[in-house]
């Protein structure tokens, strides 16, 4: 991907709720630089919601994303990076996510948003929950 400067990502905990995405929004408004969402936390983002009526948080993302100046970047992977990101997530070990049986580790969310991360060449920032 063709990007001169990329922040941080986040982990979905992180921006979907109000308070934290005002904050991380303002925070990367602050460095001039778009709010950056990998592809895993887009998923998370846009997953069917059970049990909601009228407009949900999955449609707003989506309007938000056809705005001309939304303030985030969604960046789609290269094949390259999508390798990339998955040697990386076979390489953790249960050290990196201690409360994952082994053998679970490559499927975890927060896996692949670090992973897709470092295949972009960025930090990612990813809470506990």
């Amino acid at each position: 991907m063709a990007i001169d400067e990329l922040g941080p990502a986040f982990d979905t905990a992180t921006i979907i709720r109000p308070t934290q995405r005002k904050i991380v929004g303002r925070w990367m408004e602050n460095a001039g630089l778009p709010t950056l969402i990998v592809p895993q936390v887009w998923r998370e983002l846009t997953r069917p919601m059970p049990y909601t009526e009228g407009v949900t948080p999955v449609d707003a993302w989506l309007w938000m994303e056809k705005q001309p100046n939304a303030p985030f970047l969604r960046p789609s992977l290269t094949q390259s990076e999508i390798d990339i990101a998955r040697d990386i997530r076979s390489r953790f070990t249960q050290a990196c996510f201690p409360k994952t049986a082994p053998d679970m580790i490559e499927t975890l969310g927060d896996a692949f948003v670090i992973s897709e991360a470092v295949a972009l060449g960025t930090d990612a920032l990813v809470t506990n929950d």
